[in-house]
Order: C-alpha cells, then sequence, then structure tokens
C-alpha cells in the first residue's frame, strides 16, 4: 500500500484534547497554504490530527502564524447520519509533526485576516490503488473517477489482522485526465497530486463538505500473474 500525504503550511487554529479509556493526547491543526498550479494560485485549508503524547509539547508552539510539517496518510471514514444517509471523510492523520518559524515575507492572510503560507508552501499526495468505477467526464469538466487503497491493520488482544479499504475521489484535467480517462474499473495506479476541498449547500440547506485528489500525474501500474483482481 502506498498512501502518503505530505503538508508543509501556515498554523491557522489547533486545539488540544484527550480521547479514549488511557485519555490519549490528540492534536487536532488547521494548516494553510497557497499552491502554483501553472499560472494559477489556490489557496488551501487542511485539518491534520496528530495523536501520542509528543502532541501535547507540540500544542505549546503551535500558535497562529508558525510553520508546520506534517508527514502521514489519508484515513477514509463513513457513518449512518441521523436521517439514515450514509456519510463520509477523507481525513488527514500525521506520523510526524513539526513545527518551525517561516520568514513573516512568505505569509499572508486571507480576508478573514487567517494567516498561509504563501511561500515554501507543500501539498502533495501518492497513492496507490484499483479503480472503483470508470472514469466519467463531462463535456468540460475534469475526468473524475474513484480509487480504492487497501491497508492492513495488524490484529490486537489476540485479534486476527484484517484488511481496510480506504476510498478517494480522483479529479484530473489535462495530460492526468487523458491517461486516467484511458484506465477502467479494476486498473491498478499510482497518483500523485494535491489535496483540495470542495463545499456546496445540499437540498436540505445544509453545507456539505468533500476532500478530494486533484491528479497531476497517473501511472498505469502492472498486476503480478495470477494476482486477485480489484
Amino acid at each position: 500500500m502506498v498512501n502518503q500525504v505530505k503538508l508543509i503550511g501556515a498554523v491557522v487554529r489547533s486545539e488540544l484534547r484527550n480521547i479514549g479509556k488511557n485519555l490519549t493526547p490528540l492534536l487536532e491543526v488547521t494548516l494553510a497554504g497557497v499552491d502554483e498550479v501553472g499560472e494559477k494560485r489556490f489557496a488551501w485549508y487542511h485539518q491534520v490530527s496528530y495523536l501520542g503524547k509528543r502532541a501535547e509539547r507540540l500544542a505549546e508552539l503551535l500558535a497562529p502564524g508558525a510553520g508546520a510539517v506534517a508527514v502521514g496518510q489519508l484515513e477514509y471514514r463513513s457513518w449512518e447520519g441521523p436521517d439514515g444517509e450514509k456519510r463520509s471523510r477523507v481525513e488527514v492523520k500525521a506520523a510526524a509533526l513539526e513545527v518551525f518559524t517561516p520568514p513573516l515575507e512568505h505569509l499572508d492572510a486571507d480576508s478573514a485576516d487567517n494567516p498561509r503560507l504563501c511561500e515554501g508552501a507543500v501539498n502533495r499526495v501518492t497513492l496507490v490503488g484499483n479503480l472503483t468505477r470508470d472514469p466519467e467526464q463531462g463535456e468540460r469538466g475534469p475526468v473524475k473517477a474513484g480509487l480504492a487503497v487497501t491497508e492492513w491493520v495488524p490484529g490486537r488482544g489476540g485479534k486476527e489482522g484484517h484488511e481496510k479499504a480506504h476510498f478517494f475521489d480522483l479529479v484530473a484535467w489535462n495530460g492526468a485526465g487523458g491517461t486516467l480517462k484511458e484506465c477502467g474499473k479494476g486498473c491498478p495506479l499510482l497518483v500523485e497530486g494535491r489535496l483540495v476541498g470542495e463545499s456546496w449547500e445540499a437540498p436540505d440547506g445544509q453545507r456539505r463538505y468533500a476532500t478530494r485528489v486533484e491528479v497531476a500525474r497517473v501511472i498505469p501500474l502492472l498486476r503480478p500473474a495470477g494476482g486477485p483482481a480489484a
């Protein structure tokens, strides 16, 4: 399994709390940065979760405007809402989190006066998985597809280990979109891109949010002879 995400951005806000029976420290940090894609610039805001005793020490350093480096993986979570409708969310789980002081000239602020890293920001995702459906494209829009990335979860307390699937939505433009469009359901792929957040108003008036991977590079992979289908 390849499921890697790396974010370097400015701290917008952070919160430390304890979870579980053992009151394990959980640090949730919102990072902001600016991506340069060709001649265009796109601001991004992503929440990162960091679990463990070290989170308590890092929390003291994470003032708004500080720089932070988060390296980890994307985690897919799904549940059923009160209305019976299925909900899902993609989260950034950091295995490593470091703090630095960015030069003032590398920071700017958005309309709500939130800091963001405008120079030196990194928003990079690398995934290896299988397409869950045939890619689709509207008249002028991007190519859209779904990717399943399988993770082996070791057993605990005498229980057997099991496989866990993470599901991610892909969007691809230009050359990456053309390559993705040539692949079909079940095709194993390596994709590289950036994490993007979207929001819209649902028919019930509630605000909905989604996290997708905007693909910059697609590499179709070879499946070993006799290997399992997706």
